[in-house]
């Protein structure tokens, strides 16, 4: 069996690009030409590389790239002309030793002298060893329904060879022998890593069986394989399944009440999640969470006073999976998915709200704008954070404010950044929008301003 290992080889190739007194590099030469592979694909695989160019004029600059994936990578630019630093080696994610280019680029990005290193590999002790090779999260069985889905796997090759690879295959009954891999830009695969593969379904409810193998790319032969054999469950189990979700009203104001409808087969209980549609994410805002209800039934819930644009229901199967039982943990699909608008939420009829300039220092003057489009008056507040306390805290508990109330709908007013101790001490700082209706603060903030203090 050939192994193709370089024993303390380096070649070094001087390149020069153009005619004399241009440019040149004298050497460039590494500490370590026999790598162990392991620790490379490890990433924690370093050796001390050595150069020296001359000639350099002003606008050159000495840039070092390694191959990596078939092109080369930007390790760093800028370095001195002589220098010698320790590198951690880049894998070349590829059946080839590490190579290494070191060259001086023009002011027009243009390489005037170049040396390329190709450092090799040490020969291994012993054969590769697939030390795992399981389900991702570990299981002993599938269902037939699940065969038609990418499965998930992971695996681990301890004391792999350079120019091995790892081959994924589905064994069938029959003998035959499947590819069980999905289209990859590289051939070359981690030896340590997760991933999806898919599946043949091999009738009768016999076992699926996964093979993975080691093989040495020079003469096609088996340095080590491990099988994954799962059972096919038999009897295919009832899902959970909504027959009915629905919701009155459809359309609401923060603080009404609405009746939620639900039936869902094939569970014992449900639960329903809803939030105020806060654009930041479903798992954001007044996450509300009912739980152990029944698979049919009513729920009358309310719409939180600070709502933004809609309240969204999910409905849920009531069993823990991974853990976690609602959907911004566990990301399970949810069996049914309802909107309703409200039609008196958050930030509601603000055009724009708008402060210039955005970067300032104590004593800047800036000039606020805004325009809203419904209301009585505008209200807006200028925090002062409290240094000690924590963002956390949300904008409400902070202690100081400067408000300029009974505002028109529309208008601008110039606001002095103040030599205050908390903006002293901060980064950015807020500005509030409020819109008043019947002489009533609102429950939340209707639009916000970030200015950043600049020291």
């Amino acid at each position: 069996m050939r192994t193709g290992w370089i024993f303390c080889l380096l070649l070094v190739v001087v390149v020069p690009i153009y005619a004399q007194s241009t440019p040149a590099i004298e050497y460039f030469t590494v500490d370590n030409a026999a790598l162990s592979y392991p620790v490379v694909e490890a990433g924690t695989e370093a050796a001390n590389f050595s150069w020296r160019a001359v000639g350099l004029r002003p606008g050159d600059e000495m840039q070092m790239h390694a191959l990596v994936g078939g092109q080369w990578a930007v390790i760093g630019t800028g370095f001195e002309p002589e220098k010698t630093d320790r590198l951690v080696i880049a894998h070349p994610l590829d059946f080839i030793p590490p190579q290494y280019r070191l060259s001086v680029v023009d002011n027009n990005g243009a390489i005037v002298a170049e040396s390329i290193i190709e450092l090799g590999y040490a020969a291994p002790e012993g054969l590769p060893e697939i030390s795992m090779f399981l389900a991702f999260p570990p299981v002993e069985t599938i269902s037939v329904d699940a065969l038609d889905e990418p499965f998930h796997v992971q695996w681990q090759v301890r004391n792999r060879w350079f120019n091995s690879n790892l081959i994924f295959e589905q064994l069938l009954p029959d003998g035959t022998v499947l590819k069980a891999a999905y289209p990859r830009p590289l051939e070359w695969q981690y030896a340590h890593k997760d991933d999806y593969l898919p599946l043949v379904y091999p009738g009768d409810y016999e076992d699926v069986v996964l093979q993975l193998r080691v093989v040495n790319r020079e003469d096609g032969a088996t340095l080590a394989q491990r099988q994954l054999r799962l059972h096919v469950e038999n009897d295919t189990i009832p899902q959970p399944e909504a027959i009915a979700f629905s919701v009155t009203p459809q359309t609401a104001k923060p603080g009404e009440v609405i009746t939620v409808t639900w039936e869902v087969v094939n569970t014992d209980a449900v639960f329903i999640e809803y939030h105020d549609g806060n654009p930041n994410g479903s798992c954001a805002g007044n996450l509300e969470e009912v739980y152990e209800m029944p698979p049919s039934g009513s729920l009358e819930i309310t719409a939180p006073e600070a709502a933004f644009s809609a309240l969204q229901l999910r409905l849920f199967a009531d069993f823990y999976t991974g853990g976690s039982r609602h959907n911004c943990s566990s990301r399970r699909t949810p069996l049914g998915d309802l909107r309703v608008e409200l039609t008196d939420y958050i930030g509601q009829g603000v055009e724009y709200f708008r402060a210039e300039p955005t970067h300032v220092r104590i004593g800047d003057t800036v000039t606020v704008s805004w325009s809203v489009s419904e209301g009585e008056s505008v209200t807006i507040s200028y925090p002062m954070a409290d240094p000690e306390s924590s963002m956390l805290a949300g904008l409400m508990a902070w202690p100081t404010y400067v408000t300029y109330s009974n505002l028109p709908l529309t208008g601008s007013r110039e606001i002095t950044i103040p030599d205050d101790e908390s903006i002293r001490d901060s980064l950015w700082g807020y500005l509030l929008l409020y819109i008043i209706e019947d002489g009533v603060m609102p429950p939340a903030i209707d639009s916000s301003l970030t200015l950043i203090y600049e020291h």
